[in-house]
């Protein structure tokens, strides 16, 4: 039963069998003059009942009264023919499956198929095989299975009913199966603005197409079902796309022309659809085996987490694409029609379906969006091989991908409250980062300064079809970093003043410092990232004594009055062992020669007061021997003790202090020494100076004279 009358074109084409007059409408689906012969897989008698009429077939010209061979059917007027009086108890057959018993302007159509018995088999000539009750309940199955998704690409067609109706016909018929659009209008009004963009000539569909090089016509809707099955419902949403297109290079333009003077329809029309969501009684669903459809789902899986719909040429049997194996002369433009379609059509449908799916899923759910990507290649036919590629190539310039960073917008129903929202952009135009790890680490530095990482990360399947389809991501690695970072001036300024907002925050510098010197960069002068002991910040190679020093506490004890020389201890543990341009360790060479920068003379004496608060006092001397002493004095290298010579360092009795190794510098006093030499030596006008007996090493090492 369907609730459309038969229009009388309809039944002059019904009546010629594989001869469909469908096959010239570009807006219908028939095209191979098949779809009603059908159904004589299942009887030899159907008969239908529409407006004023019914109508029998009888292929073998022998069970209804004035039929032959060559008139393979009746058509009598319900009025005229006086059934409803002549045969009730025949009418009342009618009556079960819809038409009300003696209406004789039926506004619907109902057509009754009669199952061939076993009896009948035996003498039909079209099927020796009987149609059983059975064979019912396996079709019921299959329309089960299908359930839903039959109703996905159709063009008219919005609900589907299956009732079984009792022997007796005093039962109510009961509902077995139901398939119900429930927004119909929504459906309804965004297929029929395919229809009516399609014109009723194959020239005029072209004429139009080349004037709409974005396309001819394109809709994309939900279509919301459910479907009540024995004891389960199923309630579900799809997202559909459906569009008219034709290429620039008109390659599809050529094929369509060929194919119609070869008494054949094509129309450059596909489509794509993604379940949104989907509650069952059942329980959950797996997810989606991506079929193909030729408006009608077809038995072959793409592997796909989506349907794709195309108005395919199909093989002899239905059941598959043509392809283009061994198919010459006029056959060819068949052959190379599916590949087209999808490279040129199909492929903009799906990356159409998956862009609406950014407010349909990817705002809320953007890993399972990243899941309904068609990225995989499809095996099952030749003509589909590269439709991912061809998707891939046009996401590309899509803005598909979820950055971490937020647009604002303003709205007026708010007030004209500015609100943060998620953006959207082209793969391209996104920051990849390597691994997870990273994504961690610098999602949040990197999200501060608006730089588009991905989030989530997107999948390693989706990068890799990128670059299969020939448009390889960049990934952001640590030199990109170091670019963006570099700023080639010195700074010495508080986080929270720091030029970029991904410097302002105290935890984020470790993770880009890290990740800066991943790829065993050795420069780092110009990055920005060295927060020093006085909690300022600082680029690497322009601090004012030219490096940045990573060093001991011991040392740093020594230069406390300095903490702008060296690197916070947070990062001393991320800077490698081996040499870096603009940072070094503070080595015990290097501490000789920065402590003239603490004593402040290269004199050979200064006066000093050993209780002074700040250095070169008793205190801050004791940390200097006790440093050189614990590296032990053997361990130092001619050009160290040189540099220590050069500051004064030995601390006299008299209130000096005093270079070492001349001929001023003072006497080391040590516990053994009798009291009436240092008298002597007093006597004479010898400076002295003391020191606890494990620093003495260290002190005579200052003290080493060359002359007596």
């Amino acid at each position: 039963y369907n609730d459309r009358v038969f229009t009388n074109k309809y039944v002059d084409s019904i009546r010629i069998l594989g001869q469909s007059e469908k096959a010239g409408d570009l807006q219908k689906t028939g095209r191979f003059g098949v779809g009603f012969n059908a159904i004589y897989h299942v009887t030899d008698f159907p008969s239908f009942v529409s407006r004023d009429r019914i109508i029998f077939f009888d292929p073998h010209g022998a069970a209804i009264p004035g039929t032959s061979r060559q008139e393979t059917g009746r058509e009598w007027n319900l009025a005229e023919a006086k059934w409803y009086e002549k045969y009730p108890d025949f009418m009342q057959v009618y009556a079960a499956g819809g038409l009300p018993f003696g209406d004789k302007n039926f506004q619907g159509t109902l057509f009754r198929l009669p199952l061939r018995t076993a009896e009948s088999a035996k003498n039909s000539e079209i099927r020796k095989q009987a149609f059983t009750e059975s064979n019912v309940k396996e079709l019921l199955d299959e329309l089960r299975q299908s359930g839903e998704e039959l109703l996905l690409f159709l063009k008219s067609v919005q609900e589907i009913r299956v009732y079984e109706i009792p022997a007796n016909s005093q039962e109510t018929r009961q509902e077995i199966l139901a398939i119900v659009t429930k927004n119909p209008q929504e459906v309804r009004e965004a297929r029929q603005k395919v229809l009516d963009a399609i014109p009723n000539t194959p020239n005029k569909l072209l004429e139009l197409c080349s004037h709409n090089p974005d396309g001819l016509v394109s809709v994309s809707y939900r279509h919301e079902i459910e479907t009540i099955s024995c004891d389960c419902t199923l309630k579900s949403t799809w997202r559909i796309v459906s569009l008219i297109r034709t290429d620039e290079g008109s390659d599809l333009a050529k094929v369509i022309t060929a194919m119609h003077q070869s008494q054949e329809k094509v129309v450059p029309w596909a489509g794509a659809a993604a379940r949104i969501n989907a509650v069952s009684t059942e329980g959950n669903l797996p997810p989606v085996s991506g079929k193909v459809y030729c408006f009608l789902p077809l038995p072959l899986e793409t592997g796909l987490p989506v349907h794709i719909n195309g108005f395919f040429n199909l093989n002899s049997s239905r059941d598959n694409l043509s392809s283009d194996s061994g198919q010459t002369g006029k056959d060819r433009p068949r052959a190379i029609w599916n590949e087209l379609l999808a490279r040129h059509v199909l492929s903009h449908a799906c990356a159409n379906l998956i862009v609406d799916l950014v407010q349909d899923i990817g705002q809320f759910q953007p890993e399972e969006f990243y899941q309904l990507w068609p990225i995989s290649k499809i095996t099952a036919s030749k003509a589909l091989a590269e439709l991912h590629n061809s998707v891939m190539q046009l996401l590309y310039h899509k803005q598909v991908v979820r950055s971490t960073v937020k647009h604002i917008v303003t709205e007026r129903q708010f007030n004209g409250t500015a609100m943060s929202q998620t953006r959207w952009v082209t793969p391209p135009t996104v920051k990849n980062l390597p691994s997870k790890k990273w994504w961690d680490d610098l999602l949040e530095p990197l999200q501060a300064d608006h730089i588009d990482v991905p989030d989530p990360p997107l999948p390693d399947s989706i990068l890799a079809a990128f670059k299969d389809a020939g448009v390889p991501l960049a990934t952001f690695t640590a030199a990109n970093l170091r670019k963006h970072l570099t700023e080639n001036k010195p700074l010495g300024v508080s986080l929270l003043d720091a030029p970029k907002a991904s410097l302002r925050n105290r935890k984020w510098i470790p993770h880009l410092l890290s990740y800066c010197i991943s790829d065993n960069c050795r420069d780092l002068r110009g990055l920005p990232l060295a927060i020093l002991a006085d909690n300022t910040l600082q680029v690497f190679g322009y601090n004012a004594i030219g490096t940045i020093y990573i060093a001991d506490d011991a040392v740093r004890e020594i230069f406390a009055s300095y903490p702008e020389w060296f690197l916070h201890r947070d990062l001393t543990n991320l800077v490698p062992a081996y040499s870096l341009s603009g940072i070094s360790t503070m080595n015990a060479a290097e501490v000789a020669k920065q402590l003239v920068n603490v004593v402040g003379s290269t004199a050979s004496e200064i006066d000093w007061n050993p209780d002074a608060t700040h250095p070169p006092n008793a205190e801050w001397l004791t940390l200097v021997y006790q440093y050189f002493y614990n590296i032990g004095p053997r361990y130092l290298s001619p050009e160290t003790v040189e540099s220590l010579k050069k500051v004064p360092l030995v601390p006299g009795n008299n209130g000096k202090l005093y270079k070492g190794g001349f001929v001023d510098t003072p006497l080391l006093r040590g516990d053994k020494i009798e009291a009436e030499i240092i008298a002597a030596v007093q006597y004479f006008g010898a400076t002295l100076v003391e020191a606890p007996p494990k620093l003495e090493g260290a002190i005579a090492l200052f003290a080493d004279r060359h002359k007596s």
